[in-house]
This record gives structure tokens, sequence and C-alpha cells, in this order.
């Protein structure tokens, strides 16, 4: 069974060397810096808390390959995302981000990125680096247009669009992998 609490939960994945950590609707406004000792941690969720930003200590988790920030309070994705450079799976939806850092396309492992219910204007030119990326979920935002790099994404197999003001696809992505 697992411990109820957070301090619980890390102690418990501390004792045993764990590799993923679920501190998932626990309320959290703050990260306990005791995660950081929680080195060779994989898997992260954080979702359904009442975080504003994403915890320096977060970022010094290198081993991290999937982390869950879903459903709280970001504005703001740090430069520093790109530190997590095992990243593999990044789910940023339901939050209030109005922009992604241009960082994020160093993140060279990434095969899926979840960045729907935001507030997104406009998304970074360097997404077109991400080329492993297999799902960019972008639905429900405000997007007016895409960078042309995204046409780069060749191992793209959904591209979610809907609910988005676009105006035109960049000449190169492929209408079958588009949910619009």
């Amino acid at each position: 069974m697992r411990p109820a609490n957070v301090d619980g939960r890390i102690a418990e994945a501390l004792a045993t060397g764990g590799t993923s950590l679920d501190l998932s609707g626990m309320g959290l406004s703050v990260v306990p810096d005791r995660i950081g000792d929680l080195d060779r941690l994989t898997h992260l969720d954080l979702s359904e808390n009442n975080l504003v930003a994403v915890p320096d200590v977060v970022l010094r988790l290198t081993s991290l390959e999937t982390i869950n920030l879903a459903f709280n309070r970001l504005t703001a994705v740090p430069d520093a995302i790109d530190s997590l450079t095992g990243l593999v799976d990044l789910i940023l939806a339901f939050n209030r981000l109005g922009d992604l850092p241009e960082t994020i396309g160093r993140l060279s492992h990434l095969t899926y990125l979840k960045v729907a219910e935001n507030r997104l204007t406009a998304v970074p030119q360097s997404v077109g680096r991400l080329t492993d990326l297999t799902m960019l979920d972008l639905m429900n935002n405000r997007l007016t247009y895409l960078p042309n790099s995204v046409s780069r994404l060749r191992k793209l197999r959904y591209l979610g669009l809907k609910g988005n003001p676009l105006r035109r696809l960049p000449r190169g992505v492929d209408p079958a992998v588009v949910n619009r």
C-alpha cells in the first residue's frame, strides 16, 4: 500500500531506490527539496496540484524520462527545462501557459509533448528540432499559426490542433496526422 502523504512517498522511494514517484493530487504548491535526492527517478507525476512554476529541484532530476505536470497553475516553463536531456514524455496540459521556451527544442529524445488546454499563442520555431516527436497535442489553445519547422517532424503520428483559431497549416505537414 502506498503512503498517503508526500513525505511518506518520498521516504519510500528513497528507501527502495525507486524510479517512479506519484505525487499527483496532493494539493502541493511547492515540491519538497528531498525529491532532489532521488537521482534514479525516471517517472515523476506532479499532476493535479497547485504548482505555479516548475520547481527548480525537478530540473535537477536529470534521469527523468517522463514528467506529468498537467492540471496545475503553471504560467511558464523555464528555459532550464533543457537540463532534462533524457526526457521522452512531457505533459503540460491544463495549465495557464502562454508560451514555451525556445530551449524546448533541445529535448532531443522527446516523443510525446502534450500542451493542450493552455493559453499558447505561439509555438517556438525550435520545436522542429524534436525529430523523434510522434505526438504533439496543442488542442484548445490560442494558436493562429504554427512555425514552418513543424513540417520537419517526420515521425509525427498525431498533431492535435482542434480548438485553435489556426488560419493554415505549414506546407509539408501531413494532413492525415492532424486532428482539427
